[in-house]
């Protein structure tokens, strides 16, 4: 945001905004790596586009109330980084704007905008752009999906853009729906959304890099016959309230069809639950957060069937037949019917509610191996609040055996392939080894 190179504001926001004066069909200088764009629409150039404002007229500041004071300073946007929030202070009408901004968080898990090259292996067949309505109804709609369609059926949203409504799929037999590398479209559901297999079974379904919201309390339904259905750099929402204080609805995952094996990997998900006439044979979720605390219900609830849990964050409960756990935190008490097969492996789970009263809740899992029974995991997070930088990244002050109880030494959790508390020996190995003498290093952990 600073006019000039030696600015401390510019090597805070490298290449952070970008001049007006732009060619007709070049930009002066690469957006790709900027930290925020703030473009507004020319329709003085051709062709007419989007073009990055001045940084000049560029100025953070304040928004809270969505108010700022800049009387007697020529400016026309204020940006409030803290809180995600933009204000036209400009004479005149708004020009609808349109923001590129960077999106952070401890780990690639989740929808985001970070390298998902290695799982966008098969050909797309059709593409989604623009924002907008998906519909499945309409073949005039430039972002017309139709069910059924040829197979294996590759649909790829090219862009982050906002897309609302979206209509339920049918006739599933061979469909990844999945975003584009590097971006992170935000799907805003207005009604349960229903994902149908065709009669004949056995279908495969992949949702990849996708962000879904809803309007109201509704949920992702799986019906029909699945063979395989996997999530895979997944936002669900799943719960919570934003910076302006509105409520984010938590989505639901609910399963009312037979699905003989489902994989969540490098997610972030609300609850998973097994309803109706539902069947769930097994579950498999892998370096992933599962969120079930905007909801009275279990976060996990798999009545019949496998789950198997590897590095997983669960905030909620879990109620399960069958259970293999490993490098797993669970924040509320644990069910499993069978006790005799599966495994809890260095994993934590809260223990008995009252140690005193053996009728109290508690929790009770399969053959535990080196593991870890607390009374409750307050203090641990970094931040337990969906959307926050810090969401589900245990704190420094949390207990050792939670930081250092994975089999290899890292940390219990969803974060636990990131070797955080390894890579940290190693660094504090080389820098008593060679910092000047009398200097204090100082290690912050990145959110």
């Amino acid at each position: 945001m600073a006019l000039i190179d030696d600015c401390g504001k510019r090597a805070l926001l490298p290449i952070g905004v970008y001049a007006a004066d732009m060619a007709p069909t070049t930009t002066a200088e690469d957006t790709s790596e900027a930290s925020v764009v703030i473009k507004r629409f020319r329709n003085n150039i051709l062709p007419n586009r989007f073009v990055p404002a001045a940084r000049e007229l560029i100025v953070g500041g304040d928004l809270a109330n969505f108010t700022a004071n800049v009387g007697g300073v020529a400016k026309e946007w204020v940006i409030d980084p803290k809180r995600g929030r933009l204000r036209w202070v400009g004479g005149g009408a708004a020009p609808p704007p349109l923001v590129s901004y960077h999106y952070g968080f401890s780990a690639d898990i989740g929808a985001g905008g970070y390298d998902r090259s290695d799982s966008l292996g098969a050909a797309v067949t059709r593409v989604i752009s623009g924002g907008g309505a998906i519909q499945t109804g309409v073949p005039g709609n430039p972002n017309f999906l139709p069910p059924g369609g040829v197979n294996p059926d590759v649909a790829q949203v090219l862009d982050s853009g906002n897309y609302i409504p979206i209509d339920n799929r049918n006739q599933i037999t061979e469909l990844e729906f999945r975003a584009a590398n590097r971006t992170r479209p935000y799907l805003r559901l207005t009604h349960n959304w229903q994902l149908n297999t065709a009669a004949a079974g056995e279908s495969e379904l992949i949702l990849d890099g996708l962000w879904i919201g809803a309007t109201g309390a509704f949920q992702i339904r799986l019906l029909g016959d699945y063979k395989l259905v996997t999530l895979r750099h997944l936002t669900i929402d799943p719960g919570g309230v934003d910076a302006s204080g509105n409520v984010i609805r938590a989505v639901p995952l609910s399963i009312r069809g037979n699905v003989e094996k489902l994989v969540i990997e490098k997610s972030i998900v609300g609850p998973i639950r097994v309803q109706g006439a539902g069947e769930l044979t097994n579950l498999e979720i892998r370096d992933s957060i599962v969120d079930g605390q905007e909801s009275p219900a279990p976060a996990i609830s798999v009545p019949a069937g496998r789950v198997t849990l590897r590095s997983v964050t669960v905030f909620g409960e879990v109620e399960v037949e069958w259970l293999d756990a490993s490098e797993t935190l669970i924040t509320g008490f644990t069910n499993v019917t069978n006790t005799q097969e599966g495994c809890f492996r260095f994993s934590a789970v809260v223990e008995r509610q009252d140690p005193l009263n053996l009728a109290s809740p508690h929790s009770r899992v399969p053959h535990p191996y080196e593991s870890y029974f607390v009374p409750d995991f307050d203090g641990t997070f970094t931040s337990r609040v969906f959307g926050l930088p810090g969401f589900a990244q245990l704190s420094e002050s949390a207990p050792l055996f939670l930081r250092r109880g994975a089999e290899n030494g890292s940390e219990i959790g969803a974060f636990s392939g990131l070797l955080n508390p390894i890579k940290l020996d190693s660094l504090r190995a080389k820098v008593d080894e060679f910092a000047p003498f009398g200097l204090l290093p100082v290690y912050v952990f990145e959110t």
